[in-house]
């Protein structure tokens, strides 16, 4: 039988959503949206049901969001009633592309999948002295909120995790003895993202790691979407394009290429590992 690698579970009052005339609602919500969305992920390795709901309160947090988990998936849950009050661009049409939330696609289901990892991943890829914690939560303590976890991280997926987190030390201990351009500001300007080609963030105020973020984000829906890896005829690496020629001094530029390779070899199959993990979690968008 076909494997469908993306599920549309609606439990939604279908007049409530065309009457709530948000466009990134719509972008969950009609059928066309929802096909055009199973068809971008049909490469994906693996699979996911999008349970869709007028409103989420009851799911607070993991023990509560535990009734959802279906092996051999991971499940992501969304609340209409919550995407509609942040879709503050269906309000105002001037407010600049980084105001609110951006319509759904198969790609934004993943970041925002991404969105609820990163605490949990971001000491792999910046801090390698600590201990890779999908439930860790950046503002609530070691129980993420949004997150059900049946299971347990695989070594093998410990061991990805490490070799992403020994390029990053590897980068940063270069840095400290020979200065040049943090691992953030490189992020932020050479992620092989929609997002980094239109400069969303300025590379330039990303020191203080604000918005990095968003860009491992994307790192993590890039290693999932086959076709979404690269721009099709143009031979691009899957997450980090290298340094350009000239922008940086000699021994930046050569600390950068280095990284970006470890980057490019190492994350995609890290992320893939931990989605086995995650058979059977549930994921509260």
């Amino acid at each position: 039988m076909h494997r469908n690698p993306l599920v549309f579970d609606n439990r939604f009052d279908p007049e409530g959503a065309r009457r709530s005339r948000s466009r990134v609602v719509a972008s969950l919500t009609t059928p066309p949206a929802q096909r055009a969305q199973v068809v971008r992920l049909a490469d994906s390795p693996h699979t996911f049901v999008v349970i869709l709901l007028d409103e989420a309160s009851e799911y607070y947090d993991g023990e509560a969001l535990e009734p959802l988990s279906q092996s051999g998936c991971i499940t992501l849950v969304l609340s209409l009633s919550e995407m509609k009050r942040l879709d503050f661009r269906s309000l105002n049409r001037s407010l600049p592309k980084s105001a609110g939330l951006s319509r759904f696609s198969a790609f934004v289901l993943l970041h925002r999948m991404g969105d609820v990892l990163y605490p949990g991943i971001r000491g792999t890829v910046f801090y390698p002295h600590e201990d890779l914690n999908i439930l860790k939560d950046e503002w609530n303590g070691p129980a993420a909120t949004r997150l059900y976890f049946p299971g347990e991280v695989s070594d093998e997926t410990r061991y990805l995790a490490s070799r992403v987190s020994e390029a990053s030390r590897v980068a940063e201990v270069k840095r400290r003895a020979n200065g040049g351009t943090s691992l953030a500001s490189y992020i932020v300007a050479a992620t092989n993202s929609q997002m980094a080609r239109e400069g969303l963030h300025d590379p330039t105020v990303s020191d203080d790691w604000d918005r990095v973020d968003q860009y491992i984000a994307d790192w993590v829906a890039l290693s999932e979407m086959p076709s979404a890896r690269a721009r099709p005829g143009r031979g691009e690496p899957w997450l980090l394009f290298p340094p350009k020629p000239g922008m940086y001094t000699p021994e930046d530029e050569e600390r950068l290429r280095h990284h970006s390779e470890a980057i490019n070899a190492d994350f995609p199959p890290f992320i893939q590992s931990l989605l086995d993990d995650l058979d059977g979690a549930v994921i509260r968008l």
